[in-house]
């Protein structure tokens, strides 16, 4: 699905393509370093789900450099 979306977004003015994960999710975050996103920050324990805080990882890709 990557793969189709950045050919879209190729002719597209979108200069920067964001991914949020929450964490752990280790087959996502490879997902995405499959597909040249990089890590950008962390949110920890920002919420909570089912009495566990949530985390989060963002990663972004830069698509026109």
């Amino acid at each position: 699905m990557y793969r189709a979306l950045f050919e879209c977004l190729a002719s597209e003015p979108v200069h920067v393509a964001l991914a949020g994960i929450v964490m752990p999710n280790d087959a996502s975050v490879a997902l995405h370093r499959k597909f040249d996103f990089t890590e950008v920050s962390t949110f920890h324990e920002y919420g909570i789900k089912n009495g566990h805080y949530l985390s989060s990882l963002w990663m972004e890709r830069l698509l026109h450099t």
